[in-house]
């Protein structure tokens, strides 16, 4: 990895000398100065600001990555954080990162947050001091030692910081907040995450940054409340080759069930053209996946909205497309244990089971988009 690929550098500089304007290096650019911070940029977008201070005989360099816990995906709670306890382990060049910042007296840290990841030196202000601070800094996160026994060590420290916390007043009262702030969040998760993003009216699913089947720091996007009874219309489209799917009656509880799908029905969203799965009798677009094939296909092209309503009510469950009703059944009697008994879910005990859940938009790996999302308890 190098650094220019990481999304941002902010160095906090406290020192008098680079109050002066002189000329600027190669690819440099100067942005802006706001009440005596300047702001600058480099040519591969490290954002870097220098607030000078000629009360302080200190300098304190503050590095900040724009990434943080609500970047994990499901499964990766922790791992920002255990990363940001790994960049102290030692490079190749800098092998005992602690030992060096306490011989030169500087007093370090490192904290994570949910969008930012920062480390921070403070030290007697010297060209060498800073010239070394900076220097460090770029290396260890290119370079760092990800060792195992580091790994197993600071996880334990990682965990139980995390577990000390859950019980605090101001973590409860964070976490409650978040749950508010969002009427969804991320399969697993108390937010969102980034990569479902809202532009022009509508909930995007941005797939550019892939993982595995699904997109780094997306998951399925899941309703906050449980619902019983209810009928759902929204708007959804896809985008070429694309797959995803409105999955309802979701029991989440992780890590138990670790996927939306493992409880949940799906009403498959697809493109039948160029998608794989559009080959395969009861996964196309419309479909009660792996369950019941469409009645009828109404779905439009690619890249154009289609109106879906799901009515569960009293066990009946009716799936309707672009106003056609495409399937119409009976949840939970003999013929639906039959229908799970027969399909790629028969493994999973649970699937299907769950009289009320709630209501997940699918992260398949592909750009998709709702809008108009409107759930009614019946």
């Amino acid at each position: 990895m190098r650094l220019q690929h990481l999304l941002a550098l902010l160095l906090t500089l406290s020192i008098a000398a680079f109050a002066q304007e002189k000329p600027l290096p190669t690819g440099v650019t100067r942005v802006t100065h706001v009440e005596g911070v300047t702001e600058y940029r480099l040519a591969n977008g490290l954002q870097v600001l220098l607030a000078p201070d000629d009360s302080k005989p200190t300098t304190t360099v503050n590095v900040t990555y724009r990434v943080g816990s609500r970047f994990e995906s499901y499964g990766e709670t922790g791992m920002a954080h255990l990363l940001e306890h790994l960049m102290f382990k030692g490079t190749p060049q800098h092998k005992d990162i602690s030992a060096e910042l306490t011989r030169r007296g500087m007093r370090p840290n490192g904290t994570t947050w949910f969008d930012r990841t920062n480390y921070f030196e403070s030290f007697t202000a010297s060209d060498d001091n800073l010239k070394w601070a900076l220097g460090m800094e770029a290396d260890r996160m290119v370079n760092s030692y990800i060792a195992r026994k580091d790994l197993d060590s600071e996880m334990t420290v990682v965990r139980n910081e995390m577990e000390s916390g859950e019980n605090e007043p101001s973590e409860v009262l964070m976490d409650k907040v978040m749950a508010a702030a969002f009427q969804w969040h991320s399969y697993g998760k108390s937010a969102p995450g980034k990569a479902w993003q809202v532009e022009d009216g509508a909930i995007h699913l941005s797939a550019a940054a892939k993982k595995t089947y699904q997109t780094n720091g997306g998951g399925d996007l899941v309703t906050n409340d449980e619902f019983e009874n209810y009928d759902l219309k929204l708007e959804w489209k896809i985008s070429k080759d694309g797959n995803s799917g409105i999955i309802f009656n979701v029991h989440e509880e992780a890590p138990l069930y670790d996927e939306s799908w493992r409880t949940g029905m799906e009403m498959q969203i697809l493109d039948n053209d160029g998608h794989p799965d559009g080959k395969i009798h009861k996964h196309r677009a419309g479909d009660l996946y792996d369950l019941i094939a469409c009645s009828k296909e109404t779905v439009k092209a690619v890249g154009e909205w289609n109106e879906v309503e799901i009515i569960c009510n009293k066990g009946k469950l009716e799936l309707k497309l672009n106003g056609t009703t495409v399937v119409s059944t009976t949840m939970w009697d003999d013929n639906w244990k039959k229908l799970i008994a027969e399909s790629k879910f028969k493994s999973m005990p649970n699937f299907g089971t769950f009289t009320k859940g709630k209501i997940a938009l699918q992260d398949h790996g592909n750009d998709v988009w709702f809008r108009n999302i409107v759930i009614k308890k019946l």
